[in-house]
């Protein structure tokens, strides 16, 4: 029996919420960074995640990568420090350490 053939049978029989888990974790696989969306308000910030190289990137700034999962940390320097954090659920919070100001929003893969 071919891959797809086999994949075919084992998706008939998984219900629907599975099936879209599935399909999520298997396009996490494949690719090695994540893009995101992430938006509150008037303020939208296009995140690229790439754990394998150590990094992640915030509207084109690379940054550092301060932990890869379960939250996603960025450090971010231009030069007063920015800190995102990304949540599992795709929550996010944006912390402008210079004004103190705090931002809660949510993410979406782009």
């Amino acid at each position: 029996m071919s891959i797809v053939a086999a994949m075919s049978s084992l998706l008939r029989r998984i219900p629907s919420l599975a099936v879209c888990a599935l399909v999520s974790m298997l396009a996490g696989t494949v690719a090695h960074a994540a893009q995101l969306s992430c938006q509150v308000g008037a303020l939208t910030l296009d995140v690229v995640v790439d754990p394998s190289a150590g990094t992640c990137a915030v509207d084109g700034q690379r940054a550092m990568l301060r932990k890869p999962h379960n939250p996603v940390v960025c450090h971010v320097s231009d030069p007063r420090l920015r800190i995102l954090t990304i949540g599992q659920d795709g929550s996010f919070t944006w912390e402008e350490t210079d004004s103190a100001r705090v931002f809660q929003g949510t993410c979406v893969r782009s």
